[in-house]
Parts: C-alpha cells; structure tokens; sequence
C-alpha cells in the first residue's frame, strides 16, 4: 500500500496535476454559459493530451513508419547525413556541446562511420534560433568529434541550413560536388518520415536509420493514463511534426 500511495499521490499533488485539479474546482464554480463550455473543453483537451496514453497513440503513427536498424545490418552507402537538433544553443558549457535528448542522432552516426558504414559523415545544420546567433551545430559537432579522435576529412559540416528542407537542400550541394547519392539517413524516428521525402526530393538513395524513440516498447501500466508535463511534452512533439508534414505539403517542400 504505501509504495501505491507514494506513487499515486506525488503525481496528484505536483505542481501540473495539482494546476489540473484546481482548474477543475473553477471549471465547477463558473456559471453555466458558453465561457464555462470552452474551458471544460479546453481543460479536457489539455488533461487528455497530457496522458501517455494519448501521447503514445499519436507518436506511434510516426516513429512505426520506418523498422529499427542495427549497424551490422545496414547497407554500406556513400555517406552518413546526420540532421542537428540535439545540441542546446547558447550554453554555458565551454569546449563540448550540451546535448539533448536527441544525442542518439550523432552517437548513431560516430557508430556507423567507425563501422565504416560509409566514408564520409556529413552533419547537417546551423543555427535553429530565429536570430541566427551562435556557433552552427554542425561546426560544434563536427569539432568535438575530431577532438575525440576521428579523422577532419572524415566529418564534414553543413552549416547554413536552418530546417529539415534546407538540410536536404544543402546536404544536397555538397553531395553533389562529391558525387553523393547513396546515403544513410540518422534522424529520430518521429521525425524521419519528413526528412526522408525532403532528401528523396534531392534525388538521394537513402537508407533510413531512424533513431531517438519515445515510444516504450512494454505498457508502463496505471501511470500511463495520469496526466504529466512529459506526456503533454511528447503529444506537442508529435503534433508538431504532423504539423510539419502538413505545411511541408502545402509548401511543396515535399
């Protein structure tokens, strides 16, 4: 019982929840009204989209689209394209990157080139700041991994992209100097499907090597239906990228 409750009640009375049941006592206090209509809707929203339970049934349709790979499987190409996103611009750490989640993005790619997967690994992306200010992600990476001993002819940086359609076109203009068609594609998996019609776009032969998962491979049980900032966190990733595809399309990026 106690190790039930010390689960239970923590997530009831942190500051989200907590936040989520106050709302509901005002939601009851309001008078009835189209006002009270649009918060009891906008509440429910909220709370469900907070959930793992929501959050996993809209990333699943994401993240299923392209199977897992191991190194050993993967095809040999001409290039590894590894798309930026991982590293927190404007850190206070000096002389290595401040990583995100997203790290598994470059570690797949150091993994692939020392399995000489390919010759060459090209990391792709700048500034993702709307100001443009910082060093370019790319650069960042690129130096850290020659400081951890990988070859400066092996690693190349593309810096001037800014988005998923400009890392396609970009990498596209160094690929095309080198004579590059053939490549693997290490990107998250939520965010593949994007990425591999912008290069296919471009004209590349790629092999998806989807990483970065979110989705649990086993249901975490009761805890998956309380509301959390982590499920409200990972249903905002996914609705932006469906987001994304949208006005991608309608760009013509796609």
């Amino acid at each position: 019982m106690f190790f039930f409750l010390s689960k239970v009640l923590p997530g009831l009375l942190f500051p989200y929840p907590l936040f989520l049941i106050l709302s509901g006592i005002v939601l009851r206090k309001m008078q009835p009204g189209r006002l009270r209509r649009l918060f009891g809707l906008a509440l429910l929203l909220v709370t469900v989209a907070s959930t793992y339970v929501t959050a996993a049934f809209l990333m699943r349709g994401l993240e299923n689209r392209y199977a897992p790979l191991t190194v050993e499987e993967t095809p040999t190409a001409e290039a590894i394209v590894v798309l930026s996103g991982m590293v927190t611009p404007l850190t206070r750490a000096k002389g290595r990157p401040e990583f995100s989640a997203a790290v598994d993005r470059i570690l797949a790619g150091r993994e692939l080139l020392a399995a000489r997967k390919a010759p060459v690994l090209i990391i792709s992306g700048g500034s993702g700041l709307i100001s443009q200010i910082g060093t370019p992600e790319a650069e960042t990476l690129r130096n850290w991994m020659i400081k951890d001993g990988f070859a400066p002819d092996k690693v190349i940086a593309e810096k001037a992209s800014r988005n998923t359609a400009e890392n396609a076109v970009e990498t596209a203009k160094i690929a095309r100097a080198r004579g590059i068609k053939k490549i693997i594609l290490v990107t998250s998996a939520f965010h593949m499907q994007r990425s591999v019609l912008c290069f296919e776009k471009e004209g590349f032969e790629i092999t998806p090597y989807p990483v970065d998962y979110y989705i649990l491979d086993e249901f975490p049980g009761i805890e998956a239906f309380f509301p959390a900032p982590a499920g409200m966190t990972l249903s905002g990733i996914a609705l932006k990228e469906y987001a994304g595809i949208i006005a991608y399309r309608l760009k013509g990026y796609l």
